[in-house]
């Protein structure tokens, strides 16, 4: 709410709806009167005039309520202070209308009538029937304006959920980034002094792998070809380290080039492999990197051969550190239930196999 609310709303839908009920009492009163013989003048003023101070009295109860915030109050306060304050509201307009129409009710009364105690009685009758009004008035004006703080709330509680979610996933991103970047330039100045060409090719590929992740952390998904094309150029700057020792298959189902992935998700799971695999073998091995959907969710299988395990592993598999968490983490941010990591571990073989749904970037 407003911190300074103002006495008069600008509300158009307010009016419509306070207008309409104001007409229907000023017409049901007259109706309903004229039902009991004829209407006298008093009666008559009264009620055109009734409307003003009610008017004045909602109008001052809405800024009230505004004004001390008591669409905040636990709902058994915010009931009992809408009661009081309508009750009030309720005998004061009452006695504003006797008020204003008292030299004709004066009139009206018969010779030698005290007009105290009849007055008395029609301030206190005209309070009932002005605090029934009032409560019905104020009670739909309260549900109106809880239905708008609950979407408001709503609102801001999505603003935030997505301002969270965006933060986490460029938190986990920026703990994957610096992992190609150091192991290319490792590898680079093993090459830059002896031959220039290759140098020269492979800091195109690091260029391109340094644009692919400045750009790939300002999205959620990207195309798999943009993807495929990143390892590429992560395998070539690996290769110098490597030579022989990497040998790469592929299995690439074709019409998946535009099929959406998470930035960097492939690129680091062979990055595992050649870190906790293959770069632990003497003699190298071999990297799988098969891709499919099958008239289904995309399925990512990378696999590579390893050492064999040394004694109980953490988690039952080795090499299942910071990446793959990260990337679980990820995938359940951007998927929820919808994407699953499953981590294979055999005698001198790693496989994980990834599950995304199969969407168009």
């Amino acid at each position: 709410m407003s911190a300074s609310p103002t006495f008069w709303p600008r509300e158009r839908g307010l009016w419509l709806y306070h207008l309409g009920a104001c007409a229907a009492v000023v017409g049901l009163t007259l109706l309903s009167g004229r039902a009991w013989g004829p209407i006298s003048t008093s009666l008559l003023a009264a009620t055109t005039v009734w409307p003003l101070p009610f008017t004045a009295a909602l109008l001052l109860l809405r800024w009230l309520y505004l004004r001390r915030d008591a669409g905040a109050l636990p709902i058994g306060r915010l009931v009992a202070w809408t009661l009081l304050a309508c009750s009030l509201a309720g005998l004061a307009v009452a006695a504003a209308v006797q008020a204003l129409v008292l030299p004709l009710t004066l009139r009206e009364l018969p010779p030698g009538t005290a007009p105290g105690p009849l007055l008395l009685r029609w301030v206190v009758s005209g309070g009932l029937q002005a605090q029934l009004f009032l409560c019905a008035w104020a009670f739909v004006y309260i549900g109106i304006d809880t239905q708008r703080r609950a979407r408001a709330a709503e609102l801001v509680g999505l603003r935030l959920s997505h301002s969270l979610r965006e933060a986490q996933l460029a938190q986990l991103a920026s703990q994957l980034n610096p992992h190609f970047l150091f192991n290319a330039l490792n590898n680079l100045r093993f090459v830059v002094h002896e031959d220039p060409p290759r140098a020269d090719a492979l800091v195109l590929a690091l260029s391109r792998l340094l644009r692919h992740s400045l750009q790939g952390s300002r999205r959620d998904t990207l195309p798999l070809a943009e993807e495929l094309e990143a390892v590429r150029d992560y395998l070539a700057l690996m290769r110098v380290q490597l030579e022989e020792r990497l040998r790469v298959d592929w299995q690439l189902a074709p019409g998946l080039e535009q099929a959406a992935v998470p930035p960097m998700l492939l690129q680091l799971l062979v990055e595992n492999a050649i870190k906790h695999g293959l770069e632990r073998l003497p003699g190298g091995g071999r990297l799988l990197i098969a891709l499919h959907a099958e008239g289904g969710p995309l399925q990512i299988r990378v696999r590579n051969d390893c050492p064999a395990p040394q004694g109980p592993q953490p988690g039952g598999a080795p090499g299942l550190g910071l990446g793959l968490n990260n990337l679980r983490q990820r995938l359940l941010l951007l998927y929820g239930p919808r994407a699953q990591l499953e981590v294979q571990a055999g005698t001198g073989s790693f496989e994980v196999c990834v599950q995304l749904p199969l969407e168009t970037a």
